[in-house]
């Protein structure tokens, strides 16, 4: 997959928290993100994440990859929405305040 295939769309390889920095300088409507632990614990350590959705699958894994495995800062969040999908997972909306 490449840029030219996506409308609106940028892949970002390499210095994920630069690009995401020069991005959130420009003007235009919100990011959306989607990725795993590791990408996730660098944009929060950045403070770079303004709001999360939690998906909790209907699924009990005996391991995995943790959310964070390191400790993180305390970060309040408050309940934006919750949505039930129709596969039975649970979408979660919180936006980021501050402490």
């Amino acid at each position: 997959m490449t840029e030219k295939d996506l409308h609106n769309t940028e892949i970002i390889n390499g210095n994920i928290s630069e690009k995401i920095f020069q991005i959130k300088k420009q003007e235009g409507k919100s990011i959306l993100m989607f990725g795993g632990p590791t990408a996730f614990q660098l944009l929060n350590e950045l403070n770079l994440i303004d709001e999360f959705w939690v998906i909790v699958y209907p699924v009990m894994f005996g391991q995995g990859i943790p959310f964070s495995p390191k400790a993180m800062s305390l970060k309040r969040l408050k309940l934006k929405t919750t949505k039930q999908l129709s596969n039975g997972e649970l979408a979660i909306h919180y936006k980021s305040t501050s402490l």
